[in-house]
């Protein structure tokens, strides 16, 4: 047995999912559809923002309450679309925007699943609360009945909602620890192109050591030449 020959095993090259092409794809699509329902969502909340402001502002009759109900509502959409899209474009503070994305998914889902429950079981009462107010609402009779008898419509916006959520949390989750080991390898490949070009870069200090020692050298050549035999 050679004893100069280290006992440690040999290291096996631990395969980067970001360099297979398989998983590269896959990200990419998820990251397509995490965009664009953050896209959708941010759009949404600035609908819901802008209509609940102009019904709270109604007069004589504002309807505060549902106003209200509807800015938290978009801002739960305008949130957590603008932190995650930041958190997606930026390698910063190890991705925590998008963390808070991420986690913000359930909570809106939770939102989207008791709004259904209201609006499947308080159906009469909506209708005629939406009848009565549509002047302080800006809606009209036509579009009420129009929901009233398509109100599958509604339904399926909802779940729609729900099902984006829970699809975003889970594509977040795949996607988020690849994106911090990347930031991790591109953070240190950066490090060591700077300590390499720090070594390669010339040393003044041995700069003029070096042209002190050569103009020594050139005196004591001089002074051997000048002196006599």
């Amino acid at each position: 047995m050679n004893p100069f020959r280290s006992s440690r095993p040999p290291s096996v090259p631990v395969r980067d999912p970001i360099d297979d092409p398989t998983d590269n794809c896959c990200h990419s699509c998820q990251n397509v559809t995490v965009q664009l329902i953050h896209f959708a969502e941010f759009f949404i909340g600035l609908a819901l923002l802008g209509y609940s402001i102009a019904i709270s502002s109604h007069q004589p009759d504002p309807q505060r309450g549902f106003a209200w109900t509807l800015q938290l509502w978009s801002a739960l959409f305008i949130v957590a679309s603008a932190l995650g899209t930041l958190g997606l474009a930026k390698d910063h503070c190890r991705r925590i925007p998008l963390t808070i994305s991420c986690w913000m998914a359930p909570v809106q889902a939770i939102v989207g699943f008791v709004f259904l429950l209201i609006v499947y079981t308080q159906r009469e009462s909506l209708l005629n609360y939406f009848k009565d107010k549509h002047e302080q609402l800006f809606l009209s009779l036509g579009l009420i009945e129009f929901f009233e008898n398509n109100i599958i419509l509604i339904y399926g916006f909802l779940l729609l909602h729900i099902a984006a959520e829970f699809t975003r949390f889970s594509f977040i989750n795949s996607m988020k620890e690849d994106f911090i080991l990347r930031d991790r390898a591109k953070r240190s490949g950066l490090l060591r192109v700077e300590e390499e070009e720090k070594d390669d870069a010339p040393d003044d200090h041995d700069d003029h050591w070096a042209a002190n020692n050569r103009r020594r050298n050139n005196d004591i050549a001089k002074s051997n030449i000048t002196s006599p035999l």
